[in-house]
């Protein structure tokens, strides 16, 4: 299939097809990504926009990446061992907030 070919649930992939008139190939239709549901209003999108740009300016000061293009000169995978993971977040302390990602 097309790269035009791209949706998330089964139910909009099979719309797309008939839309197109094509034969997808069989991976096509039973390789779905994430899943289809609702979720209930937590408020505007501002705050959350808000909140991934300021993660996202956090991940360009580690690399010292100034935009996206920077970042992707810059950035370096490294592996991080069980134990290494398990000291880079918060230990030893109650955690007293609700937000963050612990």
């Amino acid at each position: 299939m097309e790269n035009t070919l791209t949706s998330l649930s089964l139910a909009e992939k099979i719309k797309q097809v008939k839309k197109l008139g094509k034969t997808p190939s069989f991976n096509y239709l039973t390789q779905i990504e994430g899943v289809e549901g609702l979720v209930a209003y937590k408020g505007p999108l501002a705050n959350v926009i808000e909140r991934l740009t300021a993660n996202m300016r956090s991940g360009l000061s580690y690399v010292g990446a100034k935009n996206i293009r920077e970042l992707w000169e810059k950035a370096k995978f490294i592996r991080v061992s069980p134990s290494g993971f398990k000291e880079n977040h918060a230990h030893d302390i109650l955690l007293i907030s609700k937000y963050g990602s612990y």
